[in-house]
């Protein structure tokens, strides 16, 4: 596998997770709500892990250049977990979903 298509496939993964906490905030039912945010948040936390240890390997290899996409992608990860968090936080807790 090529460096070019693991990037690419990274950055589909990382859309399709923030697609589904797109689609998660327009569901109404709480429970498919629930599973669609558990399920991207999922995704996230796991491009996050890899993405952020293929920057620990880079860097403890000491290889030059600029870091800025993977951290990009780490940073894109984390705000889809916060997003995720927020909005599985106000599933469970609210009585009603608004609508």
């Amino acid at each position: 596998m090529t460096t070019l298509s693991l990037v690419v496939i990274g950055a589909i993964g990382l859309g399709c997770c923030h697609a589904l906490l797109y689609v998660a905030a327009c569901v109404t039912v709480r429970w498919q709500r629930t599973v669609i945010l558990v399920v991207a948040l999922l995704g996230l936390l796991s491009q996050g892990y890899f993405w952020g240890d293929v920057t620990r390997t880079l860097r403890r290899f000491d290889v030059g250049g600029s870091y800025f996409w993977l951290y990009a992608a780490l940073l894109a990860s984390v705000a889809g977990m916060v997003w995720a968090l927020v909005q599985l936080g106000t599933t469970l807790f609210r009585r009603r979903l608004p609508d």
